[in-house]
């Protein structure tokens, strides 16, 4: 998993082209997270729960839920297979 760096610097007073050339992130979607905290939430878990029910750790949940977090797809699995069962 790749947690995000807080804005910080001049990234905000990047010329166009230096922009452009910024590859964009593939960051966990708004829906998905939603979906994670409100399933989280019905089955009364804590993050910490959720972390255990999932073999992941807290700090990686908590990333998820905040929108911090880059996809990835076995984590992705592995909060969705704690949350259906």
């Amino acid at each position: 998993m790749t947690i995000l760096p807080k804005n910080k610097g001049n990234m905000g007073h990047a010329s166009k082209m230096e922009r452009e050339d910024i590859p964009k992130l593939n960051i966990v979607g708004t829906e998905f997270r939603q979906w994670m905290i409100q399933r989280r939430l019905a089955k009364h878990w804590t993050r910490k729960d959720l972390a255990n029910h999932s073999a992941l750790t807290e700090n990686m949940i908590s990333s998820y839920e905040n929108g911090n977090a880059i996809k990835n797809d076995k984590e992705m699995n592995k909060i969705r297979k704690a949350l259906e069962k």
